[in-house]
């Protein structure tokens, strides 16, 4: 199984995993849910229980580029294995030729 975790919230107490869904209208209990996503929710729940890695999370941007097993996503996680954006600005832009330089670098659209 392969999957992708849309939001992890790490927190002193508890981890969080978002996967957001386009179900349209959005189940109003557990119930509706498809069983499909549920599976796939419990999968990551278990990796994370059973790697003993859900306290060692590292916050960061992640790349996945190619198809990773939930143990795996976990570890690369773990390991703190963020994408890294080198950006230079020289001093004196504005701000908009800087968001321009960013914007080059796919870190989003620069302000008009």
């Amino acid at each position: 199984m392969s999957g992708q975790i849309d939001r992890l919230v790490v927190t002193r107490t508890r981890v969080l995993i978002v996967d957001f869904k386009t179900v349209r209208p959005p189940p109003v209990s557990e119930d509706e849910v498809p069983a499909l996503y549920l599976r796939q929710l419990a999968t990551y729940r278990t990796a994370l229980w059973m790697s003993a890695q859900g306290r060692h999370l590292k916050a960061g941007d992640y790349r996945f580029d190619r198809a990773m097993t939930p143990f795996e996503i976990i570890g690369k996680i773990a390991r703190g294995d963020v994408s890294v954006v080198s950006v230079t600005c020289p001093e004196g832009l504005t701000f908009a030729e800087m968001s321009k330089i960013f914007e080059s670098h796919g870190l989003g659209k620069a302000a008009s």
